[in-house]
């Protein structure tokens, strides 16, 4: 996704009868794919090549940068807390997923987790609150890969596979407060029941999963 099609949302800043686009600088090439509105002044994007891009200001101006040592991954997924605070989540096999953090607006990026099974795939993110998350990634024997963490990041705990449910299809996940939605457009919400997580189908939905409540959907 480039980033004039990624800032599409700025008109909701406004009244939607008097929604008007204005073209925004990005200060990058990037190609850009994630996105995290904090409120009307605080928004943050991730990319391509190590990218993120940052506006304090309402989108009048923005801030690209790159994460160090990162230059070569695609941040596919990204959750702020405020202008200072906010994750990163890097997809590809391996490796190549991973999850970053800034507390500093990116001045510094701390590594929280590198994926170390060479067959797993890390494919969204979602946050309950600022220290709540989690991390869903492609079935691995026939079940979803499900990382939370419940300490700002500091820890990603793998849930056990005997707690989660089977994957029905082969889906590609999504994260984000809804529910979630393979590929093929049928509906696989994830709902936390003590320990244990439970899977069904809905029907059609938004793409993402749901995270209405810490240890509940």
């Amino acid at each position: 996704m480039q980033l004039k099609k990624a800032f599409l949302v700025l008109p909701l800043f406004v009244s939607l009868a008097f929604a008007q686009w204005h073209p925004q600088k990005s200060n990058t090439d990037a190609s850009l794919h994630g996105l995290s509105i904090v409120n009307g002044n605080v928004v943050w994007v991730s990319g391509t090549g190590g990218t993120f891009v940052r506006t304090t200001d309402g989108g009048e101006t923005w801030q690209a940068g790159t994460v160090a040592g990162a230059e070569k991954l695609d941040f596919r997924e990204v959750y702020a807390i405020d202008g200072e605070t906010a994750y990163l989540m890097s997809i590809g096999k391996g490796n190549e997923s991973r999850i970053y953090k800034t507390t500093d607006a990116g001045k510094n990026w701390l590594l929280e987790y590198t994926e170390q099974n060479p067959k797993a795939f890390l494919d969204c993110m979602a946050f309950w609150d600022a220290t709540h998350g989690i991390v869903v990634g492609d079935p691995l024997d026939g079940k979803p890969e499900l990382l939370t963490t419940s300490d700002g990041g500091a820890h990603w705990t793998p849930l056990q596979s005997n707690t989660i449910p089977p994957a029905k299809k082969e889906p590609e996940w999504g994260a984000r407060p809804g529910d979630a939605s393979d590929a093929q457009g049928e509906a696989v919400v994830l709902r936390a029941e003590g320990a244990h997580w439970s899977g069904f189908e809905t029907g059609p939905c938004a793409f993402g999963v749901h995270v209405g409540g810490v240890g509940g959907g």
